[in-house]
């Protein structure tokens, strides 16, 4: 198992940690090429008063995070 963080965050993980925010950026290369299987969490939270901008804010990271995930799996 490898998770994909936000930011490092301190303590041990029974897992390999690396450090990558997908709703802001594409993939440094090599990200993901060791992954045989890519399960995206990431997004602006749901919970929360579901305004216009909010709504648009939720689909936006989710378009967002999930095109680079699809690049990132694409260059591997």
């Amino acid at each position: 198992v490898v998770g994909i963080v936000r930011s490092a965050r301190s303590g041990t993980r029974p897992w390999t940690e690396r450090i990558w925010d997908p709703s802001t950026s594409a993939a440094p290369a090599g990200t993901i090429d060791d992954c045989d299987a890519v399960v995206n969490l990431a997004g602006a939270p749901i919970a929360q008063r579901w305004s216009d901008h909010a709504w648009s804010e939720i689909v936006a990271s989710r378009v967002t995070a999930t095109g680079h995930i699809a690049d990132a799996v694409a260059a591997s």
